[in-house]
């Protein structure tokens, strides 16, 4: 087998496996739950072997393709075993399929909506995204494939350009000792003479936050803008309103709070809520909609996405910095909570100095994104240096 096929038939069986557990789906959406239950291995036996294969796919789309499979997952056992009943009658469902419906049996067309709608958009159970740029979509199809695939093709140009040429371009040669524990700590060293912070440790730090930024995004939504070309533009399955992006403004993004509900894309809120409720309120037996019950939702969907992260890092051989990715976003989640306090007691200063409000003015959001900024500064590298130190000591 000639070197260019071979890694066309390696990627055949994560595609395939995938499709069968997707067909496993939409047998299990139509059978009765305890047969559901009995058979639910049909679903993740194929998933778990897509899965396990993630790493046969090249380069970076490896990663992608493993969190495709962890939110694949958490979103049809969120379906068929957690989510309201309602959901799946809900929504015009035969207007978007009316290409396929003559094709296909009519148990199979509630399932059609939702098998790839992890965002349950069309229905009245879908997450409201107050933020703009996120929501609005290109009604003429023309209009609507010549900007996919100049995002695409934009996306895919920055990110080889950069990581060939900028980042770590302008760095190298980097040293492994510039990723060990003592340069994971920063701002506990400045006062300290004896291993002092040096300017090309903050740049190098400062890269860190834009390059994680952007590679998420341009992965994440560059991988959207390309099934949204082949459900819209190609197979015509689907309207472009019914593929708005997924990310927001970055504009909006002066507090942690805001940068993952305005900004960041909300893929996996819907699952990991769901979960989050089922554990609160069924296994901890929360007051629902009560204050204990809102916040451990919360840290459940920061939790379970740090799961499905680390999950991602074990399988493609980070077996070292692997729980850090729990970490972090339960790092967020803690940090969103310090603005939640912080907020109040602010709000109650001013209230009761009869003063103007000032936390929502122009000062405040350009402290705001500073804070965001030297937040992501602490942690990202803490989180990220020592899969590469790890990964270095092997090498």
């Amino acid at each position: 087998m000639s070197s260019v096929h071979q890694p066309i038939v390696l990627i055949l069986v994560p595609i395939t496996t995938f499709f069968l557990s997707v067909g496993a789906f939409f047998h299990l959406a139509n059978i009765p739950y305890p047969r559901k239950v009995f058979l639910s291995p049909l679903l993740y036996i194929p998933a778990g072997v897509s899965f396990a294969t993630s790493n046969w796919w090249p380069g970076d789309l490896n990663s992608l393709w493993g969190l495709l499979l962890c939110i694949w997952v958490g979103h049809s056992t969120s379906l068929l075993f957690i989510e309201d009943l309602g959901v799946w009658e809900d929504g015009d469902y035969i207007g978007r399929i009316s290409k396929l419906a003559p094709h296909i049996p009519d148990k199979h067309h509630k399932g059609l909506k939702l098998w790839n709608n992890p965002l349950l958009l069309g229905t009245s159970y879908q997450i409201a995204n107050k933020s703009k740029s996120a929501t609005s979509c290109p009604s003429s199809l023309a209009r609507f494939t010549v900007l996919r695939l100049g995002k695409l093709v934009t996306y895919v140009g920055m990110y080889l350009y950069i990581k060939s040429r900028i980042f770590p371009a302008v760095f190298m040669p980097l040293r492994m000792d510039e990723f060990d524990p003592l340069h994971q700590v920063y701002f506990r060293r400045l006062p300290s003479q004896i291993v002092p912070v040096t300017l090309r440790e903050t740049l190098l730090r400062c890269a860190f936050v834009i390059w994680w930024t952007f590679s998420a995004v341009a992965m994440l939504d560059s991988a959207h803008a390309a099934l949204s070309l082949v459900s819209v533009s190609l197979f015509r399955f689907d309207e472009p309103h019914e593929w708005p992006s997924i990310f927001g403004s970055l504009s909006q993004a002066w507090s942690i709070r805001r940068f993952w509900s305005k900004f960041w894309h909300q893929i996996v809120r819907r699952t990991y809520t769901n979960y989050g409720e089922c554990i609160s309120r069924n296994i901890l037996r929360l007051q629902p909609r009560s204050v204990p019950d809102k916040v451990f939702v919360i840290f459940m969907i920061f939790f379970l996405s740090g799961v499905s992260h680390a999950a991602v890092s074990w399988q493609l051989g980070d077996h070292c910095g692997w729980s850090l990715d729990i970490w972090w976003f339960c790092a967020n989640f803690f940090a969103g909570l310090l603005e939640v306090v912080v907020t109040q007691l602010f709000r109650a200063c001013v209230k009761k100095l009869g003063s103007k409000r000032l936390d929502e003015s122009n000062w405040s959001r350009v402290v705001g994104f500073i804070w965001v900024f030297s937040f992501m500064f602490w942690s990202i590298p803490k989180w990220q240096y020592p899969k590469l130190y790890c990964h270095l000591s092997d090498t």
